[in-house]
């Protein structure tokens, strides 16, 4: 039996969680690879692509903070001005993590990095917003 209508918030919202935690494991074993000293075996394709580290930063922490926001719903608050919770603590980790490198001889710490990081989370945190904004205003 089909049916044409969406799903149900809790079977949508269990939907945005399990993609949300997906994509945060698929983050941690990023990570745990360039801990590792592996990383160039996994991304060698970002090398020939223009700042390619850079815009993976971007994209990669960018889409964290959208998937953040479209799984728990209650982190949409703003705290102060535009940031809102779920940035707030996707920043916070992020920048974490970036610091933590000076543990591992395989990394190193690089402000432009954080810079790309940073400026993704603010643009999806931004594009998001308006998205699930317009979304919820929708009958």
């Amino acid at each position: 039996m089909t049916t044409d209508a969406p799903l149900s918030a809790p079977a949508s919202s269990r939907t945005a969680k399990l993609l949300a935690f997906a994509y945060v494991a698929f983050i941690v074993a990023v990570i745990v690879v360039a801990d590792s000293g592996r990383y160039r075996e996994l991304f060698a394709f970002l090398d020939r692509i223009p700042f390619g580290d850079k815009v993976g930063h971007f994209c990669f922490m960018g889409t964290l903070a959208v998937v953040i926001h479209g799984a728990f719903p209650r982190l949409r608050a703003r705290l102060l001005g535009p940031i809102t919770t779920a940035s707030a603590l996707v920043a916070t980790l992020v920048s974490l993590e970036e610091l933590s490198q000076v543990l591992f001889p395989t990394r190193s710490p690089d402000w432009f990095d954080l810079a790309a990081d940073l400026t993704g989370i603010g643009l999806a945190t931004a594009l998001s917003s308006r998205l699930f904004r317009s979304a919820a205003a929708r009958p």
